[in-house]
């Protein structure tokens, strides 16, 4: 009896295991649901329908307001959170409460932090200002740019804590308040909250395997073993909680927004066949450590490690990595660009075949740990933070250091400690303000050449310089080939009405000859009434190659048409009738023969063709 009691007390208070089925179509499954034009419908069907919202004795209750605890459990659904925190801190939460599991989820999601005093308030309606920050922490977009609030009158009414968190929400278009108002203060009900969350997530990925398609929009994936498919997200990709330590695949995917690691393990998010994605940020709450791997071709611009519980891992290629938590990051088998380490105590490791362009642990960074392996390298590093010890077996051509009491414990890079810093070792020797010292004994010897013999390049062969250092060492250097330069040409051998002529090139450098043909003289015929026959070069004045045509020609003030023969199959004609005040026009290595009627009746060539192609040749 108690069990059904307490059982039937659950689903009183919103925590029914099974989803309701609701149709798109008509909204049935609950008495209340709006009317399919009601501005809220479409929002509260995709609540319903994607495990959101489950409705108290068979009513959704779209009016009602929506209490914190809801509210919790709202986002916990979406996200498929399942990590729990200690809450016995918080003295209004009992674990007889239906809420408690949720509650504990929420604040290791770190959606939820109380509202002081030990308290979380659960049965209090969650004001707007509370539910936008809840969503911006899920989506981590919590710190934005506070002028952009300029645009609600109400603005000074948000409190301190959801200034950064609104600001954020509204840069990205899910906040835009109403009638110049965003109403911090005021209460939110269940059917608006449901379409701020329409408003933010789009598509929500359930069920495990390939998923295909595009959307414009957020998409939330919160189960494992999910491939991407050849998408094309117009907005962000989140990795929810409920993705736990399995894997999913962007598999030639575009994302053009972010994206969100909330979940997923040392085998997780796995990038490959071009996938192109703006950035990834990298949050997961629960336990167990996360992997990325980007395979050769991907294209990530930048992967910010925002905060989490156990090891980070990334694998592959990256244009800029930042580190903004101080959870444990290894960079294994990783090409990237520029590496910013900026929480203080972080925790990074270079591994494998690791190179870093350019490495920066900034102000705030104070205590930080970089340890490069044996063979990775990083050219160059700028170290700011108090207290950061770099040290491995690895390569680090150039170091500058700022920071008081940094332990540089690298060999064979070339270190500056800025003036004014105070207790740099190197290597466990002390480094006074404004030195620079080869960390870890004497510098290898640099090569300093000086030029030497040289073998000119002629015109077809390459020549080559000779260099030579102090230590009798040698390197040659190939000067590239001149290649001819020719003069003008002269022409050696005439042409005829027959036949082409030459012209000869000669190189100015190396008196090497060259030829080239000079095409035979063109022929003009007279024809009645101020029309002429015109031979000449193929390509000079030749138009539409292979066909026959009328055109007008603008080289005749009357503009007389013309036809053009062009040589394509050849073909012997002994006849060609042109009418009068009409041009013909033959091509190079043409030529006509028998005899040319001047005649002033319509032609054509080849009747019954549409393309002609003659060859001609002159009597």
């Amino acid at each position: 009896m108690k069990k059904r009691l307490f059982a039937f007390i659950l689903a009183a208070l919103f925590i029914v295991s099974t989803v309701p089925a609701v149709s798109a179509a008509n909204g049935a499954g609950f008495p209340d649901m709006p009317d399919e034009t009601y501005w809220s419908y479409d929002a509260l069907v995709s609540a319903v329908e994607n495990g959101l919202l489950r409705g108290s004795n068979g009513n959704l209750n779209p009016k009602s307001n929506l209490t914190r605890a809801q509210m919790a459990a709202i986002v916990n659904r979406a996200f498929g959170a399942e990590a729990k925190s200690d809450i016995s801190g918080f003295s209004d939460v009992a674990k007889s409460d239906w809420f408690f599991e949720d509650v504990a989820k929420a604040v290791r999601m770190g959606t939820f932090t109380g509202t002081g005093g030990g308290k979380m308030s659960p049965n209090n309606p969650i004001s707007r200002e509370q539910a936008f920050t809840v969503v911006a922490r899920a989506l981590k977009l919590e710190g934005g740019d506070e002028s952009v609030l300029s645009r609600f009158s109400d603005a000074g009414d948000i409190s301190l804590y959801a200034r950064g968190p609104i600001a954020a929400m509204t840069a990205a278009g899910y906040v835009n308040g109403s009638g110049g108002k965003v109403n911090p203060r005021s209460t939110i009900t269940r059917e608006e909250f449901a379409q701020v969350f329409h408003n933010v997530i789009k598509k929500y990925v359930r069920t495990a395997g390939t998923a295909t398609g595009g959307v414009d929009g957020n998409v939330i994936v919160n189960v494992p073993g999910v491939t991407l498919k050849g998408m094309k997200i117009d907005g962000d990709l989140i990795v929810g909680e409920g993705v736990g330590n399995g894997e999913i695949v962007l598999d030639s995917v575009t994302v053009t927004g972010r994206v969100v690691v909330r979940g997923g393990g040392v085998n997780s998010v796995i990038i490959k066949n071009g996938t192109d994605v703006g950035s990834i940020v990298i949050g997961k709450t629960g336990d167990g450590g996360v992997r990325v791997r980007t395979e050769e071709g991907c294209h990530v611009e930048i992967v910010v490690i925002d905060d989490g519980l156990d090891t980070v891992i990334l694998e592959g290629e990256y244009n800029q990595v930042r580190i903004d938590s101080d959870v444990e990051v290894v960079l294994r088998d990783a090409d990237i660009v520029g590496l910013t380490v900026t929480a203080e105590g972080a925790n990074v490791s270079l591994e494998g075949d690791t190179s870093v362009v350019s490495a920066m642990i900034t102000d705030d960074a104070k205590n930080s740990v970089l340890s490069v392996g044996g063979d990775s390298s990083v050219r160059t590093l700028s170290s700011y933070g108090d207290g950061a010890t770099v040290s491995g077996d690895g390569a680090i051509t150039s170091a500058d250091v700022s920071g008081d009491g940094t332990a540089f414990n690298v060999s064979g890079t070339q270190l500056y400690v800025e003036k004014g810093t105070k207790g740099v070792t190197e290597n466990g020797n002390a480094v006074a303000g404004g030195a620079s010292v080869y960390t870890g004994g004497e510098q290898p010897h640099v090569h300093s050449w000086i030029g030497g013999t040289e073998t000119p390049a002629t015109c077809t062969e390459p020549g080559k310089k000779v260099y030579t250092c102090s230590c009798g060492e040698t390197m040659e250097k190939e000067i590239p080939a001149l290649g001819h330069e020719w003069g003008e040409g002269v022409i050696t051998k005439e042409p005829t009405e027959q036949e082409d002529g030459v012209e000869t090139f000669t190189c100015l450098r190396c008196g090497t000859s060259r030829t080239e043909s000079v095409s035979f003289l063109a022929f003009a015929v007279e024809l009645p009434e101020g029309g002429f026959a015109l031979f000449r070069t193929l390509g000079e004045a030749i138009e539409e190659a292979s066909k026959y045509e009328h055109h007008n020609s603008p080289d005749e003030p009357e503009w007389t048409e013309y036809a053009v023969i062009h040589q394509f199959n050849p073909v012997t004609i002994n006849d060609i009738t042109i009418p009068a005040g009409h041009t013909l026009m033959v091509g190079s290595d043409l030529r006509l023969t028998g005899d040319l009627n001047l005649g002033t009746s319509d032609y054509s060539y080849c009747p019954g063709m549409g393309t002609c192609s003659i060859m001609v040749e002159l009597s």
